[in-house]
């Protein structure tokens, strides 16, 4: 989170900032970590993500792993300077994400 507070620190009012895969979450080959993320942590995170996005202004998208309804995504989250949000949900996966 810190690292990204520092990217948007340095964003003008209608920039647009891409962050990478698993940006906010952390990502890598070994998922076994999926059961030691904290999803309430990471739902707080998200959250102040969107703040920081609409207090600057600007366009961003972040990824994310996302847990809803008892399954994991590998995500790409939109957050725009109104406060509105749309998720993209990575449907070609990589051989380690599938199942």
């Amino acid at each position: 989170m810190e690292l990204i507070s520092e990217v948007l620190a340095e964003a003008r009012p209608d920039d647009i900032v891409v962050l990478p895969e698993g940006a906010l979450s952390g990502y890598g080959p070994d998922l076994s970590v999926l059961g030691d993320l904290d999803t309430l942590a990471l739902a707080n995170a998200t959250d102040r993500v969107a703040d920081l996005a609409q207090r600057k202004s600007v366009h961003l998208f972040c990824g994310t792993l996302l847990f809803d309804q008892g399954v994991w995504s590998n995500a790409a989250v939109y957050f725009s300077p109104t406060g509105a949000r749309w998720i993209y949900r990575k449907i070609n996966l990589a051989m380690n994400e599938r199942g």
